[in-house]
């Protein structure tokens, strides 16, 4: 009799750490088959150098599919003519990297780590996107946005995302010549002392709904329109 309590008893404890097993191991299965199918658009991390721009296609749960475009500062496309050789095969090979391993863990390019980090980190988000699982209404990370041009320019903003809260923001604006205005020697008072009393007015209201520079309106709506675009790029 006792004898058989004690093989009911292992059998119990075996049965037990079986569905344990099971149970920790199901999870691994799961996020591998989780990417639904469509098609599905993510930037990396943005700086004054630019960032890179990840377009993904999911079908039957697989990539089949990436687009990278790298944008120089400005907010540009790199042209064909980007001197520098290393880009050119890390723009090439990386997309079929992503597709061979169906992730965006893969080795980067040599001498291309900017470029090659920029794509992991886009092809990564836009995976998260596919996964449907994300929380939160942003990434966290810093993010370009800009707003259309005029006869004087356009505007730029670089935004800084944490925990879904807006934490810094730099504002900036091209003029017709492509160049950066230099707000160092910008003779209109109001645009230069305005540029830094809206960065933090958009960070303390969490928004772009926020008073324009008085005697710098058309500044103002543009740098408000680059700021709801980068929040628009940084969306999950």
């Amino acid at each position: 009799m006792g004898s058989r309590k004690s093989k009911q008893v292992t059998a119990f404890i075996l049965a037990a750490a079986l569905s344990v097993v099971l149970v920790v191991a199901a999870p691994a299965g799961a996020v591998e088959a989780a990417y639904q199918d469509g098609t599905y658009v993510a930037v990396s991390d943005a700086t004054q150098h630019g960032y890179l721009m990840a377009i993904v296609t999911i079908k039957d749960g697989k990539i089949v599919q990436v687009r990278l475009t790298e944008m120089n500062g400005f907010g540009d496309p790199k042209p064909a003519t980007y001197p520098w050789e290393q880009y050119h095969e890390a723009m090439k090979v990386l997309p079929e990297r992503f597709v061979e391993a169906n992730s965006w863990d893969v080795d980067i390019v040599a001498q291309a780590t900017g470029t090659s980090e920029s794509a992991r980190t886009a092809v990564r988000r836009a995976l998260e996107k596919a996964s449907g699982a994300t929380t939160g209404k942003y990434f966290d990370g810093t993010f370009f946005g800009r707003s259309p041009a005029d006869d004087h320019g356009y505007g730029t903003a670089l935004v800084t995302i944490e925990n879904d809260r807006i934490v810094a923001v730099t504002l900036n604006e091209v003029l017709p010549d492509g160049t950066w205005k230099d707000f160092e020697t910008y003779p209109w008072e109001p645009t230069v002392k305005g540029k830094s009393q809206l960065e933090e007015a958009i960070v303390a209201q969490q928004s772009v709904e926020v008073d324009l520079i008085t005697g710098s309106t058309s500044s103002s709506k543009k740098w408000l329109t680059a700021v709801a675009n980068a929040l628009k790029s940084a969306e999950k």
